[in-house]
């Protein structure tokens, strides 16, 4: 997800520096660019994480939570460490927490991406003119 993320992130930069930028974009209208793409792709997401998590897949979360369970006693846990594990980790893996954790993820993730790529796609104002962009 990491690598789209990027990708949408690097063409907003891109074509907000050639559309309206005319060329030259600062390093911080880069960095907001880069998260105002993420806050809307974050948007997207819990739409489509609330109505994953509760109408399409409700089981989601109890499926997660036994997932982990067999994982612990694979490692040769003892039950009463992964019975006194258990409240915590059904709460961590409830949907409300689980989207939570969607959403700071996203905004990590994009914030530090927006970074990155404002410094790749900074660019000063030139006195040449820029070119008209290319008919798709």
């Amino acid at each position: 997800m990491l690598p789209i993320m990027g990708v949408v992130i690097a063409f907003g930069m891109r074509e907000w520096r050639r559309e309206v930028g005319k060329g030259a974009m600062s390093y911080g209208r880069g960095l907001g660019t880069g998260l105002l793409i993420t806050i809307w792709s974050t948007l997207f997401s819990i739409v489509f994480q609330v109505i994953y998590f509760i109408f399409i897949n409700p089981g989601y979360s109890e499926a997660l939570y036994q997932f982990q369970v067999a994982e612990m006693e694979r490692k040769g846990m003892a039950e009463d460490v992964i019975s006194k594990a258990e409240p915590a980790m059904r709460f961590m893996m409830s949907t409300p927490m689980l989207i939570v954790f969607g959403v700071i993820g996203a905004i990590f993730f994009g914030l530090v991406l927006s970074l990155i790529l404002a410094a790749v796609f900074k660019a000063e104002a030139s006195n040449a003119p820029v070119p008209p962009p290319a008919e798709a």
